[in-house]
């Protein structure tokens, strides 16, 4: 029933849109990676403020409100642009592990953003637990968010890390892996490597 829908989703007409635009996947894909940059922006300074670190004259309840605003918005950039971006290779990334543990890892720090995070971070500042104790939960947190940000669902078809490519029609095509540059083509991306 997944792969059906897919299919589906690679069959629709945003999906064959991005998959045969020149442009339209590397532009989503910018948006989808700066709202994850933002994400991890708000996270972090809430994050090194619950421990102590940088911001100290604003309290952390406050530093969160106003963080909250950036990190929802954001969510929902990386969410709209991810299902365009699903929608132009959804069977590859069906099949795809790192495709299933990205989108694991997302529901994971969603739930722990919006809920025990959320509530750490809005208690009162006598109220929170010692230094020991809110860096296990800052450390949860960023793990998952640091997950979801670094899975991404390369394939065997993907060429390997540091290999100079260009998109084509929405793929990734290799163009050299070295300092020898082929034909110089329209739009030029380093691939990078995760690990």
């Amino acid at each position: 029933m997944l792969f059906e829908f897919a299919q589906w989703c690679e069959a629709s007409g945003l999906g064959k849109m991005i998959r045969n635009s020149q442009y339209a996947f590397p532009i989503v894909e910018f948006f989808h990676l700066a709202a994850l940059a933002v994400i991890g922006g708000a996270v972090l300074v809430v994050d090194m403020r619950l421990l102590g670190l940088g911001l100290k004259k604003t309290s952390v309840a406050q530093l969160a409100e106003d963080a909250r605003p950036w990190m929802t918005g954001s969510l929902i950039v990386m969410l709209v642009s991810g299902i365009a971006l699903y929608s132009s290779e959804a069977t590859k990334c069906y099949q795809s592990p790192a495709f299933w543990i990205k989108m694991i890892s997302l529901l994971l720090a969603m739930i722990f953003t919006y809920t025990i995070r959320r509530r750490t971070a809005a208690a009162d500042e006598q109220g929170i637990s010692p230094f020991a104790s809110r860096s296990v939960g800052v450390a949860a947190g960023s793990a998952v968010w640091l997950a979801t940000g670094r899975s991404r669902s390369r394939s065997s078809a993907d060429p390997p890390a540091g290999t100079l490519i260009r998109y084509q029609n929405a793929h990734l095509v290799p163009v050299c892996s070295g300092l020898t540059v082929a034909a110089p083509p329209t739009t030029w991306s380093l691939m990078p490597s995760f690990g």
